[in-house]
């Protein structure tokens, strides 16, 4: 089965996109779910729209000013909350990330600020922050680059945030618990390092070695390539009495 080829969504079309979300919280809770993220992040549709280079549209959704970039995404959030309660739903963001080959955005700084009073007004349970992995390309690149999310930049989403904010992307143990010293962030999220470390948390504790993703596999048919093929790491035994 072929995929349709893309089209802008109509303005009159939006409020049964929104329902679909809608229909979707409400599936998520019959499942047994604890709360729900919704995912803004990585050149997907709430990302797209909030870039104020790839958002030329002329309606109230358009890319004339911060307001209308996060409408959609706001439309939905508000829908989740009437499902869940505030306290339930996250919201995950990529600010200047260009995996799915996004443009560059000039203000994305001001779109990322705005949203981040918004949810803080909506007493949203947190705001989940990435510095994105490869500028341009997919997955399967070889060339994998961060962008860092400044302190400046930190800084100014813990002000204009007052719930919890998550930071993932590229850290070690060390530099996780550097960025939890700052008290800009609550959570430091980790999520390469457990697909070739199922036992991180155990690894951190302990100091033991930390193995490395092998990012060449990620998202390919290789079975378990990279996946399931890690290498295990005892831990030297104690002896009796120690």
């Amino acid at each position: 089965m072929r995929a349709s080829r893309p089209r802008q969504i109509r303005t009159e079309e939006i409020s049964g996109l929104v329902d679909e979300f809608a229909l979707a919280f409400r599936n998520a809770k019959l499942a047994g779910f604890d709360g729900v993220e919704i995912h803004a992040a990585n050149g997907y549709l709430f990302d797209q729209f909030m870039n104020s280079t790839l958002n030329t549209r002329g309606d109230s959704y358009g890319g004339q000013t911060p307001q209308t970039r996060t409408r959609l995404l706001l439309d939905v959030v508000d829908a989740a909350i009437l499902e869940w309660g505030a306290d339930r739903i996250g919201v995950r963001l990529s600010p200047f990330g260009r995996y799915n080959s996004m443009p560059s955005d000039p203000h994305a700084e001001e779109t990322l600020l705005y949203l981040c009073t918004q949810l803080s007004h909506r007493k949203l349970g947190y705001v989940h922050m990435l510095y994105q992995l490869m500028p341009s390309g997919n997955m399967e690149d070889s060339e994998f680059n961060e962008i860092h999310l400044s302190d400046a930049l930190v800084r100014k989403v813990r002000e204009a945030f007052r719930g919890t904010v998550i930071w993932c992307g590229g850290f070690t143990k060390n530099t996780a618990q550097a960025a939890l010293d700052t008290g800009w962030v609550d959570l430091i999220a980790f999520a390469r390092p457990f697909v070739a470390n199922p036992d991180l948390v155990a690894r951190f504790k302990n100091d033991w070695p930390v193995a490395d993703a092998e990012r060449s596999a990620f998202y390919t048919r290789d079975g378990e390539k990279g996946y399931t093929d890690f290498s295990n790491f005892v831990a030297p035994l104690l002896s009796p009495g120690r």
